[in-house]
């Protein structure tokens, strides 16, 4: 038995479906032999996609690695003790937006004060030597299904609905960016939720 998410299953199973439909379109699903057939194929689908992550895993550890010593000994410990650091201090309490009782005045808000946030983001990049990339206002139906879910229907918590992306072209960077995020500096004025992504070109 192998313990998968619901998300796993949705995902191969639209992959296996459309495979299915272009190899057995004449068959019809009752069939014994198109069963066996579709079971074979997710069986396959889940080691080929088992194989493709075990690659990954090792590039990216490759990767990983040389930017570590590119970066010099002690480097890795220091950004690693600044993103605790910022971890506990987001941890310190709820974060929410002041004022704010509707989604509608969420959005509002969301799209006037956007260009005042991208440019915050924007420097933040400038200042650690990379990449910036501004992302689109969050969905409306999309805010409100995240409420929703995650937060009791409370939309003033729901606080990435202006975006953007930072990719940091080493650990340098990377610690930069920390620390400014770490102080607020300039970002203080606005609610801040951060996801980092390790993200490289093979």
């Amino acid at each position: 038995r192998i313990p998968i998410s619901a998300p796993f299953i949705t995902a191969v199973t639209i992959i296996v479906k459309k495979s299915f439909d272009m190899s057995t379109a004449t068959a019809p699903l009752t069939n014994g032999h198109t069963k066996l057939g579709a079971t074979t194929m997710l069986g396959r689908v889940y080691n080929d996609m088992s194989a493709d992550e075990a690659a990954f895993k090792d590039q990216f550890d490759a990767v990983w690695a040389k930017l570590c010593t590119d970066a010099g000994p002690g480097a890795d410990t220091a950004l690693f003790a600044l993103l605790e650091a910022l971890v506990q201090q987001n941890q310190a309490g709820t974060v929410a937006q002041d004022g704010i009782q509707s989604v509608t005045q969420l959005m509002e808000l969301s799209h006037r004060h956007n260009k005042h946030v991208q440019s915050v983001f924007k420097r933040i990049a400038d200042e650690c030597d990379a990449e910036y990339h501004a992302g689109p206002v969050k969905d409306l139906k999309r805010v409100q299904a995240k409420a929703d879910t995650d937060y009791e229907g409370d939309v003033a918590r729901v606080v990435d609905t202006v975006r953007a992306s930072i990719i940091f072209r080493d650990l340098a960077g990377l610690t930069k960016g920390a620390s400014i995020l770490l102080a607020g500096d300039g970002a203080s004025e606005v609610p801040l939720q951060v996801s980092c992504h390790a993200l490289h070109k093979f």
